[in-house]
């Protein structure tokens, strides 16, 4: 949704000119909640897209944690066990 309200309405454009720039920055949020990145990126889109994606994903990790401790109930092995291999 972010990435659509950031193209359809150039909202990057009230801060930022040059079109390299707007395209990194449209690009990493593109991709800031997938699970891979999309091919094709430069070295340079990916140098700030993966960082913006990791960051979500510990975000959301760290909001599961909570409602776990919250809930008093556990994270299942089998989850744990492919978070700490991955």
């Amino acid at each position: 949704m972010g990435y659509t309200i950031l193209k359809e309405n150039d909202y990057i454009s009230k801060y930022i000119q040059d079109e390299e720039s707007k395209t990194i920055i449209l690009k990493a949020v593109k991709s800031h909640n997938k699970f891979a990145i999309e091919d094709g990126l430069n070295d340079r889109e990916l140098f700030f897209a993966k960082p913006i994606r990791d960051a979500d994903k510990l975000d959301i990790l760290d909001k599961q944690r909570n409602e776990v401790n919250d809930n008093s109930t556990t994270i299942d092995d089998d989850v744990l066990q492919t978070f700490k291999e991955h």
